[in-house]
């Protein structure tokens, strides 16, 4: 029996090549090569052969001799001459597998390091998450030659199959073909040309290292699968100025004449002269136009119904890092498709005079409750009128002098309570609620919203923004905060009341719930771990990110309640005393096997955690 270790290595067209073979593994038993099946996702790529010949023993993998006998003896049972397995992943246990397994012939592609290098850096950007602009040296290194070379060495030139990565050397021009004709397979067959996990273009390289920089997970995997199949930008191009590019094509031209020798690359000479009479690509400054930057995400908007939502979340938990950002951030909030609010009630009002009633029934709002927690207890037409105004009439932003106090709600930390006894002691009409439909959104942009002039404190669901000040340049900050694993497991209680009536709650029992896992503590050890859904639990991290904390006046806990009481009274010079609104029973009853995951929430802890007092 045969057995041929295909290692790549990365950016040799690995998932093109595994993609034909998952695709035809009949095919390849008929002529005699058994291919192990494995799992692709909807871009076609996969790990290859990882788990049939390695086993995950704690964070690592271990070479498994159970696992690779019963691939042998399916091999063997299926009549086949040849056992292949394929992953990139055995690069870098190339000695490993060759030890135990001693007949074995390692195939895989020698590609120029410098193709790699821009190939390696899209492939950060577009699966690793990578912000960063392109860096290259005078020197650069070149890995995967220094690990090849290093295998080649130890396990002997003879048990190696290498080959040119190059479009001239390939059987009829194909990559496929090549490979399986390495494999002794040489059935005159057609073979359609798909290129699987390709580099993106560069507008769609530019965008998705713009979204990297802000780390919102739940948008990143959307975007990608959207960015890898756009075609509308430029595909042919190289991120090196010319100048520099032909210094460092000369160094790796040096480093491939070595590697060719140490290895005994066949045709290393065709090969190096070929990549010498290769011309650059035409070079792209890196920079992301608002033109370029709108193009893309109106056609997600347009070809991808969830792109919308996403957008919208995004805009809603992000605020720009830099001034510069601020562009991109009023593209989006240009283009996601508008929602009934607030802005679209007074507008009617202005314009047609129907009544709040009958502008609600349009709106498909049921009752005035929605208004009312944001302060508004009496919706007149004058407010209305002033509304529109403030929506319609930007350009001069009015600056709120009156406003005392900023008091930022986060969830689940007693907010509700805390805005009770403000109302009881400054009067209902001066505490104005800041939630979903009455600013929140506009607040964490850095725009200024529209208040009503006895507003002398806003309170609500925003996070900082250094534009604040601006509006409200007499304000001051306050804040109370909860141990973060405590407020996440009580936001779980939460979400397990109101059920259905949450988005995040039919994710979670999609995805969980419905699976069986329906224990709370179960539950929300799968929720903390799960990095496209967790989100909401790392509030502190988002609401302080342009703000520190530590530039607040007054930060209260909720384990020190009645101390910080006082100190806040003091603060204010008003007598408050707390009813308890909106807290659930045993809310802080937290199971021991919930309390020792608090290492998840360790960004939380950083944030927070020398401001809750008797904990």
């Amino acid at each position: 029996m045969k057995i041929v270790i295909h290692f790549g290595p990365p950016k040799t067209g690995t998932s093109t090549i595994q993609h034909w073979l998952t695709s035809n593994t009949n095919l390849l038993v008929e002529n005699g090569i058994y291919y192990p099946g494995h799992k692709v996702d909807e871009n076609g790529v996969s790990s290859g052969n990882l788990t049939a010949l390695f086993e995950r023993v704690g964070d690592n993998f271990s070479f498994s001799h159970k696992k690779f006998k019963n691939e042998l003896a399916l091999a063997e049972q299926k009549g086949a001459h040849t056992l292949l397995f394929s992953s990139e992943f055995f690069m870098r246990q190339l000695s490993v597998i060759a030890e135990a397994i001693p007949e074995a012939i390692f195939l895989g592609f020698v590609r120029f390091p410098l193709e790699t290098l821009e190939s390696t850096y899209n492939q950060g950007v577009k699966r690793k998450a990578n912000p960063e602009l392109l860096t290259v040296g005078e020197k650069p290194r070149a890995p995967i030659f220094e690990i090849v070379g290093k295998a080649v060495n130890n396990i002997g030139k003879k048990r190696f199959e290498l080959l040119p990565f190059e479009k001239s050397f390939f059987v009829e021009g194909d990559l496929v073909k090549t490979f399986l004709n390495k494999l002794d397979f040489h059935l005159d067959i057609e073979i359609t040309r798909e290129t699987v996990n390709s580099s993106y273009c560069f507008e769609a390289l530019e965008v998705k290292r713009w979204f990297n920089r802000y780390h919102f997970l739940p948008i990143l995997s959307p975007l990608d699968k959207f960015l890898q199949g756009y075609k509308k930008g430029t595909s042919h191009f190289s991120l090196i100025p010319p100048e520099k590019f032909e210094r460092v094509k000369e160094h790796y031209l040096t480093l491939t004449r070595e590697f060719s020798d140490q290895v005994g690359l066949v045709g290393a000479d065709e090969f190096i002269d070929k990549l010498r009479e290769k011309s650059q690509k035409p070079y792209r400054m890196q920079q992301l136009t608002s033109e370029i930057f709108e193009a893309v995400i109106q056609d997600w908007l347009d070809g991808n119904p969830g792109a919308g939502d996403l957008l919208r979340k995004f805009v809603d938990l992000s605020a720009p890092q830099q001034p510069s950002d601020q562009v991109y951030f009023d593209t989006i909030y240009k283009l996601i498709p508008s929602s009934r609010s607030f802005s679209a009630l007074t507008s009617a009002l202005y314009l047609d005079r129907t009544t709040i009633k009958a502008v609600l029934n349009t709106m498909n709002v049921k009752k005035l409750s929605s208004f009312r927690r944001s302060g508004i207890n009496k919706l007149s037409f004058t407010s209305a009128i002033s509304k529109w105004k403030f929506d319609h009439f930007s350009s001069t932003l009015p600056v709120n002098h009156q406003v005392e106090w900023i008091s930022h709600h986060i969830p689940k930390t007693a907010g509700s309570s805390l805005r009770n006894s403000m109302e009881q002691a400054y009067g209902m009409q001066a505490i104005y609620g800041v939630y979903r439909e009455s600013g929140a959104a506009e607040l964490n942009k850095g725009r200024n919203i529209w208040l009503p002039a006895e507003a002398k404190v806003i309170h609500g669901h925003f996070r900082t923004h250094k534009n604040q000040q601006q509006y409200f340049p007499n304000a001051k900050r306050l804040v109370w905060l909860r141990d973060p694993i405590e407020r996440a497991w009580s936001l779980l209680g939460r979400l397990l009341d109101i059920k259905e009536k949450d988005q995040l709650y039919n994710k979670l029992k999609a995805r969980y719930i419905d699976k069986g896992i329906t224990e709370k503590a179960d539950l929300f050890r799968a929720w903390i771990t799960d990095d496209e859904l967790n989100y909401p639990l790392f509030a502190y991290t988002h609401y302080f990110r342009q703000i520190g904390i530590e530039h607040f006046d007054f930060v209260g806990s909720m384990h020190s309640m009645e101390e910080d009481l006082v100190r806040l009274s003091n603060v204010l010079d008003i007598d408050l005393t707390v009813e308890h609104k909106n807290v659930r029973t045993g809310a802080t009853d937290l199971p021991i096997e919930v309390r020792q995951l608090e290492s998840y929430l360790a960004k939380e802890y950083a944030v927070v955690g020398k401001y809750l007092r008797n904990k």
